[in-house]
């Protein structure tokens, strides 16, 4: 059920998937326990559920999950826990600032948007220092949003989580994030080459991307600049935490989620044919067409396949209604039409109606 506050002002759920440490965590979100209507966890199954208790004070749903890969698999699935109209995400070794914890109550109630992108900037060598320059500035990470599956999609691929559509705001307020500090060089060595193995090739700055962004001990004339107070002396305090707890057991048994239920939510799947699966139907509009004349023929489109198809211009997997242009003896005339998307998402076993939009050959004679 959908939590909307009395006077009509915008709820706010925040989020975060986690492996600990616990208690470090909890310290984090428990900066935005003021301003948060709705704090939800997925706490990592490999974590000992005597560790859990330092979540479970600060959260208002704590749910044990079963980690697989890829590193985003959950990411929709969590949001689905979430019942705010607004929901941040935040990850577990992000630090909100300030100024974010301050103005994120302001920012939800702009009715005129439908997601926020959030600046995050990345520790290094101490808690008061920034790396500055691409790839860590600028860094905008989509966080905030509206609690709409029409307006929100989880593709759940390494370093593309969620997309959003409608009008948005790029916040000037920042994430910190933690992990090059917290992070020894020989375990971001090994996070590189376990990315770049899911998806080799990318580059920015110049550079591999995954090496640009988390080894920046590789590179020379590295930039930095200083965290600005108060946020500097919040930072060194949570990072001298003890990290760990004591092990104790929790109030109350853990939920916990099983894998069929996160990844009902992810759509990152492999592309077999049975995702694909479908059928077309023509309904209207096959009347013979002039020289290059464009418009549309009406088609029943049919999910026959395993998950949800998304929206044009949204999601994966990319599902769009083409065509193609034959003469009467079966040769190509063109081999590649127009696309057109779907106009809203659609569940496996459902259907919809389509205008496609056909363009003419720009050639006479008959075509099929």
């Amino acid at each position: 059920m959908r939590r909307t506050a009395l006077r009509g002002n915008p709820t706010l759920s925040v989020c975060c998937l986690t492996r600990g440490p616990t208690a470090r965590v909890a310290a984090q979100l428990a900066l935005l326990r003021e301003v948060a209507d709705e704090i939800v966890v997925g706490l990592d199954a490999s974590v000992d559920a005597d560790l859990a208790h330092p979540l479970e004070e600060v959260a208002d749903v704590l749910v044990h999950y079963p980690y697989v890969d890829p590193v985003d698999r959950p990411v929709g699935w969590i949001h689905s826990l979430c019942t705010c109209d607004w929901i941040l995400w935040v990850d577990d070794d992000e630090i909100p600032s300030d100024a974010l914890v301050r103005s994120v109550r302001e920012v939800i109630a702009d009715s005129s948007v439908t997601h926020c992108y959030v600046p995050r900037r990345t520790l290094w060598q101490d808690a008061a220092s920034l790396l500055e320059g691409p790839p860590w500035v600028p860094d905008y990470q989509l966080r905030l949003v509206v609690n709409d599956p029409r307006l929100v999609w989880f593709p759940g691929i390494t370093h593309w989580p969620i997309q959003a559509i409608g009008p948005h705001r790029y916040l000037e307020a920042p994430l910190y994030h933690t992990d090059l500090l917290l992070s020894t060089v020989e375990r971001r060595r090994a996070k590189v080459r376990r990315y770049e193995a899911v998806h080799p090739g990318r580059r920015v700055a110049g550079l591999p991307m995954n090496d640009a962004y988390f080894l920046p001990e590789d590179r020379s004339g590295v930039e930095l600049t200083s965290v600005d107070s108060p946020d500097r002396e919040t930072i060194a305090r949570l990072l001298e935490l003890d990290p760990s707890p004591e092990p104790r057991p929790t109030a109350g048994p853990l939920r916990r989620a099983t894998r069929e239920e996160i990844d009902a939510h992810w759509h990152a799947a492999p592309a077999t044919e049975a995702l694909y699966r479908g059928r077309l139907e023509v309904v209207a509009g096959l009347e013979p067409f002039a020289l290059g004349e464009q418009r549309g023929v009406v088609v029943r489109i049919e999910n026959h396949g395993t998950h949800t198809w998304p929206q044009g211009g949204v999601g994966w997997p990319a599902v769009a209604v083409a065509y193609r242009w034959l003469d009467d003896t079966g040769g190509s005339v063109v081999a590649e039409g127009l696309r057109t998307g779907l106009p809203a998402m659609l569940p496996a076993g459902a259907s919809l109606v389509l205008p496609v939009d056909v363009l003419a050959p720009p050639l006479t004679g008959s075509h099929v």
